[in-house]
Formats: structure tokens, C-alpha cells, sequence
């Protein structure tokens, strides 16, 4: 005898579905429901309203149902920051940062970033704690976050960048006759998107959110190149399409505008070989080249402000060394290289003393030998 209760149910939240439009007191008062279908199409209706008025309500609404669990829970979020997105609000970090995950990923961070200066403690620990991994949005978030970060020179930024790099140098070993091969390079894709669920019964279409880069559409993230997209779902489920990792190439374009200076990640060298003595030599030597260019990026950082000197001398850079052995014919093997190379630590260079310290601190107290000279000029000028 229950089994027809649940097609009653839907019809009776279709048919709640259908009441709609609300008014804004119905839609306000709703937005204090236990239900997370009412709430959906509350914040719906509001979102479409041109006042902002009810931004501290729709706020209250998100507070309490943060950790909710209920059937319809996500959409409710989900509804309640579009609404905030529609309405142009400003929303504290702490209200936003619990959603940066799942379908309300996009929606609470296209909040967050309208406030970059104010949220940067928040904007630079989400860039360190979500490495880019090729797939979805998590990536174009990454990216828009350290778009974000790197032009409001924001302090840590340049340190996490340099931890976050890996530095090759990859040598191809050759006889002097031998002829060079050629490397290849890659491509990459610059949208993506969150697989949601895109409709529940009863509930009104859901925002779907997506991260593209150069898109007719899109609204800007912060200062960033990368931007959101939003539409109404109108198919059972809304899909993103993954793309290539490009995370070391982002990453050096921010250090060179940090630095104001080409940066390299991966150096590819010939080598012609000639005997063991002048191999090691050759690979030493272009060893130093690279560390005298990792520590003059790091002097540029510091100059520009963009990392603390302390805090450049505690950066342990190292170089992967790959080698490929190219020559032509039977050859003895070559000569033992270590795969990492440690390069040397950046050495804080000594501050000079403010102006007005400065001739006390060229003025030198005088010698014994100074005053008796002294003394031998004065008295011969008396005579």
C-alpha cells in the first residue's frame, strides 16, 4: 500500500515547483526552511530580483546549511551562491571557502575572487594546496588563482612557485661529427568543467559553472585571463572536457614578471665528447651557467620585492640531470654523472646603512699612528 507515495511526493514538489514565481517576502521567509527544495527556488527567485537587500538573509541561508546532508543539500548550496553571484555580493572568505568543491566549486570562487587583495591569505593557501592535476576545473582555478596572486605581487607567492619547480638539464652526448636531433614540444586545451548532476525532481534548473580561458562570455575572475561561464542546465547532466597539464609554463611566465627576467626550467645541451677529463668538464661548466642563472633570478625576486632575502636563502634548488647517450657506433660507457645537482644557496647580499648612518659608518675612529700625526702636523703649523 506505500509503494504509491513516492510518485505522490514528486508530484507534490513538481506541482510546489510550478507555484513559482514567489514574492520576495514568500521567497525571504522560505529561505529559513529545513526544506532544501523550497530554499532552491527561494534563492532562484531572489537571484533574479534587482535588489540586494536580501544578501545578508541568502548569507544566514549558506552559514546554516554548510554541513547539511539532506537530500538536495548540494543544490541548495548550489542556488543560494548563484543567487550571490547574480547579485554582485561581497562574502567574506570564511562563508566561501567550505564550498570550493563539487557543483558549488566555480559559483563560491568566482565570489572569492572579487576580493583578491582581502582574500589573499585565502587565494595563495588554495593555489599551494590544489596542484594542478590535467583534469576539470581544478586546474583553470589554479591558474586564475595564480593569475590573481602574481599581480598583486602578493607576498609568499614567488617562494611557493620556486618549491612547486622542477629544474632539468637534459644533455644529448655526442661524437663531433655526429649530426643533432630534434625534440618535440606539446599542446593544450583551456576549458573544463565540473561532471554534476545537472536536475533533481522538483527543483528549478541548476547553474551550471564553468572555467574557460578567452571564451565569448565569460565573466571575469578577478584580474585573471581566466573566466566563469554560466547557463541553466537543460539536459540530465552538464559534462567537462579535461586538458593537458601546462603548470611548469604558467609557472615560469609568473616568475618572469615577478624577476622581470627570462626564466628557464629545462635546458637541453649537446655535447661533443671527446675523453672522461673533458666530458666532466663540459657538464661542470654548464652546471655553474645554470646555477649563476637560478641565483640571478632569485637576486631579481629579492630586488623586486617579491620574496624576503631570508626566506631566498632558505630555497633549495635543484637540477635533474639527464643524460642520453647519442654516440654514433660501439662506445665505452661514458663517465658517471650524479643525477641531481644541488645548486648553491642564494647568499643574502649586506644591507647598506640608512643615510644618515652612513658617514658615521665610513668615519673611522682614529689610530694611535693618526693622532700622533696628527699632533706633529698641528705643532709644525704652531712653529
Amino acid at each position: 500500500m506505500t509503494r504509491p507515495l513516492l510518485p505522490l511526493l514528486l508530484v507534490g514538489c513538481g506541482l510546489y515547483g510550478q507555484q513559482q514565481p514567489q514574492t520576495q517576502a514568500v521567497a525571504t521567509a522560505n529561505l529559513a526552511s529545513n526544506d532544501a527544495c523550497k530554499v532552491a527556488w527561494a534563492a532562484h527567485h531572489l537571484a533574479r530580483g534587482p535588489e540586494r537587500s536580501h544578501v545578508p538573509e541568502l548569507v544566514r541561508t549558506l552559514r546554516s546549511w554548510r554541513n547539511r546532508n539532506d537530500i538536495g543539500a548540494d543544490f541548495a548550496r548550489l542556488h543560494v551562491l548563484d543567487a550571490l553571484v547574480q547579485l554582485n555580493a561581497r562574502v567574506a572568505a570564511a562563508d566561501l571557502t567550505p564550498f570550493l568543491d563539487g557543483i558549488t566549486d566555480v559559483a563560491a570562487f568566482a565570489l572569492l575572487a572579487r576580493e583578491p587583495r582581502a582574500n589573499e591569505p585565502e587565494l595563495l593557501k588554495l593555489f599551494a594546496s590544489e596542484l594542478p592535476d590535467g583534469l576539470h576545473a581544478k586546474d583553470l582555478k589554479w591558474w586564475a588563482t595564480g593569475d590573481m596572486l602574481c599581480q598583486q605581487r602578493a607576498t609568499g607567492f614567488a617562494a611557493v612557485l620556486i618549491n612547486e619547480m622542477e629544474f632539468e638539464l637534459v644533455l644529448d652526448v655526442y661524437l663531433p661529427s655526429d649530426p643533432s636531433g630534434a625534440r618535440c614540444g606539446g599542446a593544450f586545451g583551456t576549458r573544463s568543467g565540473t561532471d554534476i548532476v545537472a536536475r533533481l525532481p522538483s527543483f528549478p534548473p541548476a547553474p551550471v559553472y564553468n572555467l574557460a580561458v578567452n571564451e565569448p562570455g565569460c565573466r571575469a575572475i578577478g584580474t585573471s585571463q581566466v573566466g566563469y561561464s554560466r547557463r541553466l542546465a537543460k539536459h540530465p547532466f552538464a559534462t567537462g572536457r579535461s586538458w593537458h597539464n601546462y603548470d611548469t609554463r604558467l609557472r615560469l611566465g609568473w616568475l618572469e614578471q615577478l624577476a622581470d627576467l627570462d626564466v628557464g626550467s629545462v635546458w637541453y645541451e649537446r655535447i661533443d665528447y671527446r675523453n672522461p677529463k673533458a666530458f666532466r668538464t663540459d657538464v661542470e661548466a654548464l652546471q655553474a651557467r645554470i646555477d649563476q642563472e637560478l641565483l640571478q633570478m632569485l637576486d631579481r625576486l629579492v630586488k623586486a620585492k617579491a620574496i624576503p632575502s631570508d626566506k631566498a636563502t632558505e630555497l633549495d634548488l635543484q637540477l635533474k640531470v639527464n643524460v642520453s647517450d647519442l654516440r654514433a657506433g660501439n662506445r665505452n660507457p661514458l663517465p658517471k654523472i650524479p643525477k641531481l645537482h644541488r645548486v648553491p644557496k642564494h647568499k643574502a647580499k649586506p644591507q647598506r646603512p640608512p643615510a644618515h648612518l652612513a658617514d658615521r659608518a665610513g668615519h673611522q675612529a682614529p689610530t694611535l699612528h693618526g693622532q700622533a700625526d696628527a699632533l706633529r702636523h698641528n705643532s709644525r703649523n704652531e712653529m
